[in-house]
Protein backbone atom coordinates (compact mmCIF):
# COMPACT_ATOMS: atom_id res chain seq x y z
CA UNK A 1 0.00 0.00 0.00
CA UNK A 2 1.18 3.55 -1.03
CA UNK A 3 0.86 6.30 2.04
CA UNK A 4 -0.75 9.92 0.85
CA UNK A 5 -0.49 13.21 3.13
CA UNK A 6 -3.34 15.28 3.60
CA UNK A 7 -2.51 19.06 3.83
CA UNK A 8 -5.04 21.27 5.04
CA UNK A 9 -4.86 24.25 3.26
CA UNK A 10 -5.97 26.76 6.21
CA UNK A 11 -3.34 25.69 8.51
CA UNK A 12 -0.64 27.81 6.41
CA UNK A 13 -2.76 31.18 6.38
CA UNK A 14 -1.65 32.98 3.54
CA UNK A 15 2.18 31.38 3.25
CA UNK A 16 2.07 29.56 -0.04
CA UNK A 17 5.31 29.13 0.28
CA UNK A 18 5.04 27.01 3.63
CA UNK A 19 2.47 24.56 1.99
CA UNK A 20 5.05 24.23 -1.06
CA UNK A 21 8.23 23.56 1.31
CA UNK A 22 5.59 20.61 2.93
CA UNK A 23 4.91 19.06 -0.23
CA UNK A 24 8.98 19.26 -1.16
CA UNK A 25 9.37 17.74 2.34
CA UNK A 26 6.88 14.91 1.53
CA UNK A 27 8.70 13.78 -1.22
CA UNK A 28 12.27 13.71 0.32
CA UNK A 29 10.44 11.74 3.10
CA UNK A 30 9.09 9.12 1.02
CA UNK A 31 5.82 9.98 1.05
CA UNK A 32 3.50 8.82 -2.19
CA UNK A 33 1.25 11.75 -2.62
CA UNK A 34 0.31 15.40 -1.08
CA UNK A 35 -3.27 16.00 -1.20
CA UNK A 36 -4.69 19.52 -0.30
CA UNK A 37 -8.44 20.23 0.25
CA UNK A 38 -10.63 22.14 -2.03
CA UNK A 39 -13.37 24.86 -0.55
CA UNK A 40 -13.74 28.24 -1.20
CA UNK A 41 -14.79 29.53 2.44
CA UNK A 42 -13.58 27.90 5.21
CA UNK A 43 -14.49 27.54 8.01
CA UNK A 44 -17.42 26.19 6.30
CA UNK A 45 -20.51 28.58 6.89
CA UNK A 46 -22.61 25.87 8.91
CA UNK A 47 -20.13 26.01 11.95
CA UNK A 48 -20.72 29.77 12.17
CA UNK A 49 -24.61 29.26 11.94
CA UNK A 50 -23.95 26.92 14.83
CA UNK A 51 -22.50 29.38 17.12
CA UNK A 52 -25.09 32.17 15.80
CA UNK A 53 -28.13 29.37 17.28
CA UNK A 54 -26.25 29.29 20.05
CA UNK A 55 -26.07 32.89 20.94
CA UNK A 56 -29.58 33.47 20.27
CA UNK A 57 -30.12 31.29 23.09
CA UNK A 58 -27.25 32.18 25.39
CA UNK A 59 -25.41 35.63 25.14
CA UNK A 60 -22.29 34.29 26.63
CA UNK A 61 -21.74 31.48 23.90
CA UNK A 62 -18.56 32.17 21.83
CA UNK A 63 -18.86 34.18 18.61
CA UNK A 64 -18.88 32.25 15.53
CA UNK A 65 -14.70 32.01 14.09
CA UNK A 66 -13.27 34.46 11.52
CA UNK A 67 -13.41 33.38 7.67
CA UNK A 68 -9.32 31.83 7.01
CA UNK A 69 -7.15 32.27 4.56
CA UNK A 70 -7.36 29.41 2.27
CA UNK A 71 -4.97 28.91 -0.51
CA UNK A 72 -6.43 27.72 -4.28
CA UNK A 73 -5.06 23.76 -4.17
CA UNK A 74 -4.33 23.55 -7.61
CA UNK A 75 -2.16 26.22 -7.99
CA UNK A 76 -0.38 25.45 -4.97
CA UNK A 77 0.16 21.78 -6.03
CA UNK A 78 1.71 23.53 -9.18
CA UNK A 79 3.87 24.94 -6.76
CA UNK A 80 5.01 21.75 -5.29
CA UNK A 81 5.33 19.89 -9.04
CA UNK A 82 7.70 22.60 -9.93
CA UNK A 83 9.84 21.75 -7.29
CA UNK A 84 9.12 17.91 -6.91
CA UNK A 85 10.26 15.18 -9.46
CA UNK A 86 8.16 11.91 -8.29
CA UNK A 87 5.49 12.93 -5.64
CA UNK A 88 1.51 12.42 -6.50
CA UNK A 89 -0.60 15.28 -6.76
CA UNK A 90 -4.44 15.51 -6.21
CA UNK A 91 -6.72 16.93 -4.04
CA UNK A 92 -9.06 15.64 -1.26
CA UNK A 93 -11.63 16.56 -2.44
CA UNK A 94 -12.65 18.94 -5.73
CA UNK A 95 -16.30 19.81 -5.97
CA UNK A 96 -16.12 19.09 -9.53
CA UNK A 97 -19.87 21.08 -9.91
CA UNK A 98 -18.48 24.31 -8.52
CA UNK A 99 -16.08 24.67 -11.60
CA UNK A 100 -16.74 24.52 -15.41
CA UNK A 101 -15.27 21.41 -16.04
CA UNK A 102 -14.01 22.96 -19.41
CA UNK A 103 -11.67 25.09 -17.40
CA UNK A 104 -10.96 22.36 -14.80
CA UNK A 105 -10.31 20.08 -17.85
CA UNK A 106 -7.28 22.48 -19.29
CA UNK A 107 -6.30 23.80 -15.64
CA UNK A 108 -5.55 19.77 -14.75
CA UNK A 109 -4.34 18.86 -18.09
CA UNK A 110 -1.97 22.08 -17.75
CA UNK A 111 -0.96 20.74 -14.37
CA UNK A 112 -0.18 16.61 -15.58
CA UNK A 113 1.71 18.45 -18.33
CA UNK A 114 3.80 20.43 -15.96
CA UNK A 115 4.39 17.74 -13.58
CA UNK A 116 5.15 14.47 -16.02
CA UNK A 117 2.05 13.22 -15.42
CA UNK A 118 1.34 12.89 -11.66
CA UNK A 119 -1.83 14.28 -11.24
CA UNK A 120 -4.85 12.47 -9.46
CA UNK A 121 -8.10 14.03 -9.36
CA UNK A 122 -10.33 13.27 -6.05
CA UNK A 123 -13.62 14.22 -7.11
CA UNK A 124 -17.27 14.98 -5.36
CA UNK A 125 -20.50 17.14 -4.29
CA UNK A 126 -18.59 19.30 -1.74
CA UNK A 127 -20.52 21.18 0.85
CA UNK A 128 -23.86 22.62 0.18
CA UNK A 129 -23.07 25.98 1.83
CA UNK A 130 -20.23 26.80 -0.89
CA UNK A 131 -22.82 26.46 -3.20
CA UNK A 132 -26.03 28.65 -1.39
CA UNK A 133 -24.09 30.80 -0.21
CA UNK A 134 -22.79 31.91 -3.54
CA UNK A 135 -26.06 31.81 -4.92
CA UNK A 136 -26.52 28.74 -6.73
CA UNK A 137 -29.32 26.45 -5.13
CA UNK A 138 -28.62 23.53 -3.60
CA UNK A 139 -30.51 19.65 -4.33
CA UNK A 140 -28.22 16.55 -3.63
CA UNK A 141 -29.69 14.63 -6.48
CA UNK A 142 -29.79 17.41 -9.03
CA UNK A 143 -26.04 17.71 -8.08
CA UNK A 144 -25.06 14.32 -8.11
CA UNK A 145 -26.17 14.20 -11.88
CA UNK A 146 -24.28 17.35 -12.32
CA UNK A 147 -21.21 15.80 -11.12
CA UNK A 148 -21.56 12.90 -13.31
CA UNK A 149 -22.32 15.22 -16.47
CA UNK A 150 -19.22 17.58 -15.81
CA UNK A 151 -16.92 14.42 -14.99
CA UNK A 152 -17.99 12.74 -18.73
CA UNK A 153 -17.92 15.96 -20.29
CA UNK A 154 -13.72 16.57 -18.38
CA UNK A 155 -12.86 12.80 -19.59
CA UNK A 156 -14.06 13.37 -22.94
CA UNK A 157 -11.71 17.03 -23.41
CA UNK A 158 -9.12 14.32 -21.80
CA UNK A 159 -9.41 12.63 -25.02
CA UNK A 160 -8.26 15.70 -27.34
CA UNK A 161 -11.56 15.19 -29.46
CA UNK A 162 -14.22 17.86 -30.49
CA UNK A 163 -17.08 17.41 -28.29
CA UNK A 164 -20.88 17.90 -28.33
CA UNK A 165 -22.78 17.57 -25.77
CA UNK A 166 -26.51 18.21 -24.31
CA UNK A 167 -27.26 17.56 -20.83
CA UNK A 168 -29.48 18.62 -18.04
CA UNK A 169 -26.97 20.95 -17.06
CA UNK A 170 -24.46 21.55 -19.22
CA UNK A 171 -24.31 21.98 -23.36
CA UNK A 172 -20.98 22.14 -25.70
CA UNK A 173 -20.69 22.64 -28.90
CA UNK A 174 -18.17 21.02 -31.35
CA UNK A 175 -15.59 22.06 -29.61
CA UNK A 176 -12.31 20.85 -28.23
CA UNK A 177 -10.17 21.49 -24.93
CA UNK A 178 -6.44 21.60 -25.00
CA UNK A 179 -3.89 20.51 -24.50
CA UNK A 180 -4.59 16.57 -23.38
CA UNK A 181 -2.86 15.45 -19.79
CA UNK A 182 0.09 13.94 -20.04
CA UNK A 183 -1.09 10.54 -18.74
CA UNK A 184 -3.06 8.74 -21.18
CA UNK A 185 -5.75 8.16 -21.69
CA UNK A 186 -6.27 10.39 -19.12
CA UNK A 187 -5.45 11.80 -15.44
CA UNK A 188 -6.98 8.77 -12.87
CA UNK A 189 -10.55 9.99 -11.51
CA UNK A 190 -11.34 8.93 -8.17
CA UNK A 191 -14.76 9.96 -6.29
CA UNK A 192 -15.65 10.88 -2.74
CA UNK A 193 -18.61 9.09 -1.00
CA UNK A 194 -19.94 8.22 2.98
CA UNK A 195 -20.28 4.83 3.50
CA UNK A 196 -22.69 3.22 3.88
CA UNK A 197 -23.96 4.68 1.18
CA UNK A 198 -24.40 2.83 -2.43
CA UNK A 199 -24.70 5.07 -4.55
CA UNK A 200 -21.13 6.83 -4.34
CA UNK A 201 -19.58 3.51 -4.73
CA UNK A 202 -21.51 2.71 -7.89
CA UNK A 203 -20.32 5.71 -9.23
CA UNK A 204 -16.83 4.87 -8.26
CA UNK A 205 -16.72 1.78 -10.54
CA UNK A 206 -17.36 3.97 -13.92
CA UNK A 207 -13.89 5.84 -12.74
CA UNK A 208 -10.82 4.90 -11.01
CA UNK A 209 -11.21 4.34 -7.38
CA UNK A 210 -12.40 6.10 -4.53
CA UNK A 211 -12.54 8.16 -1.30
CA UNK A 212 -14.35 7.04 0.75
CA UNK A 213 -14.84 8.07 4.54
CA UNK A 214 -16.92 5.54 7.11
CA UNK A 215 -18.36 6.37 10.32
CA UNK A 216 -15.76 6.48 12.85
CA UNK A 217 -12.32 6.95 10.25
CA UNK A 218 -11.51 10.01 12.49
CA UNK A 219 -13.12 12.33 10.31
CA UNK A 220 -16.72 11.25 10.77
CA UNK A 221 -18.22 10.22 13.96
CA UNK A 222 -19.21 6.93 14.75
CA UNK A 223 -21.53 5.72 17.58
CA UNK A 224 -19.20 2.86 18.54
CA UNK A 225 -21.36 0.13 17.45
CA UNK A 226 -18.85 -1.32 15.03
CA UNK A 227 -15.24 -0.91 14.68
CA UNK A 228 -12.72 0.34 11.72
CA UNK A 229 -11.35 -3.15 10.26
CA UNK A 230 -15.48 -4.28 10.36
CA UNK A 231 -16.28 -0.99 8.39
CA UNK A 232 -13.03 -1.31 5.63
CA UNK A 233 -14.34 -4.93 5.31
CA UNK A 234 -18.41 -3.71 5.01
CA UNK A 235 -17.34 -1.03 1.85
CA UNK A 236 -14.72 -2.98 0.52
CA UNK A 237 -16.92 -6.46 0.27
CA UNK A 238 -19.64 -4.29 -1.42
CA UNK A 239 -16.94 -2.00 -4.03
CA UNK A 240 -15.74 -5.39 -5.30
CA UNK A 241 -19.08 -6.84 -5.80
CA UNK A 242 -19.92 -4.08 -8.13
CA UNK A 243 -16.96 -4.51 -9.91
CA UNK A 244 -13.77 -7.39 -10.96
CA UNK A 245 -11.56 -4.22 -12.20
CA UNK A 246 -11.52 -1.88 -8.88
CA UNK A 247 -9.32 0.76 -8.78
CA UNK A 248 -7.73 2.33 -6.19
CA UNK A 249 -9.01 3.20 -2.44
CA UNK A 250 -7.59 5.67 -0.24
CA UNK A 251 -8.40 4.97 3.68
CA UNK A 252 -7.14 6.41 6.65
CA UNK A 253 -3.72 5.32 7.91
CA UNK A 254 -4.76 5.17 11.77
CA UNK A 255 -8.23 5.93 12.51
CA UNK A 256 -9.16 5.54 16.22
CA UNK A 257 -10.15 2.71 17.88
CA UNK A 258 -8.72 0.72 15.30
CA UNK A 259 -6.62 -2.75 16.44
CA UNK A 260 -3.31 -4.15 15.70
CA UNK A 261 -4.67 -6.16 12.88
CA UNK A 262 -6.54 -3.04 10.61
CA UNK A 263 -3.95 -2.54 8.08
CA UNK A 264 -3.60 -5.83 7.42
CA UNK A 265 -7.65 -6.03 6.62
CA UNK A 266 -6.91 -2.95 4.45
CA UNK A 267 -4.33 -4.81 2.33
CA UNK A 268 -5.86 -8.00 2.26
CA UNK A 269 -9.27 -5.78 1.36
CA UNK A 270 -7.77 -4.41 -2.06
CA UNK A 271 -7.21 -0.71 0.05
CA UNK A 272 -4.10 0.40 -2.34
CA UNK A 273 -3.81 3.87 -0.31
CA UNK A 274 -3.68 4.89 3.38
CA UNK A 275 -3.66 8.72 4.11
CA UNK A 276 -2.67 10.64 7.17
CA UNK A 277 -3.02 14.02 8.52
CA UNK A 278 -1.23 15.66 11.28
CA UNK A 279 -2.90 16.28 14.77
CA UNK A 280 -1.47 17.49 17.56
CA UNK A 281 -1.73 15.71 21.56
CA UNK A 282 -5.75 17.02 21.60
CA UNK A 283 -6.60 16.09 18.39
CA UNK A 284 -6.34 18.95 16.88
CA UNK A 285 -4.79 19.57 12.98
CA UNK A 286 -1.56 20.89 12.47
CA UNK A 287 1.09 21.94 9.51
CA UNK A 288 4.54 20.37 11.36
CA UNK A 289 7.49 20.43 8.91
CA UNK A 290 9.43 17.74 11.85
CA UNK A 291 6.73 15.29 11.30
CA UNK A 292 5.91 15.15 7.63
CA UNK A 293 10.48 14.79 7.58
CA UNK A 294 9.75 11.46 9.68
CA UNK A 295 8.24 10.10 6.57
CA UNK A 296 4.76 7.81 6.46
CA UNK A 297 3.79 5.80 9.22
CA UNK A 298 5.10 2.14 9.01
Amino acid sequence: MKHALILLNHLAGSNAELMVECGVAAEDAGWDAVLLADHMAFPPPPAREVYAEARSTSPESPSPPEYLDFLDPWITLTGIAARTERITLGTWITPIARRQPWQTARDLATLDRLSNGRVILGAGLGRRSEFERFGDPWNPRAMARKLDEALELISRFWSGERVSFQGEHYRVDDVAVLPTPKQEPGIPVLTAGLWPNRKPFERAVRWDGMMPHFPGDGVVPGDGSTSPEKEVQALMDYYHSLTDEPGDVFLPADPPNRSASYRDVCEASGVTWLWSDMRDDKGNRVLDLDRIRQGPPV
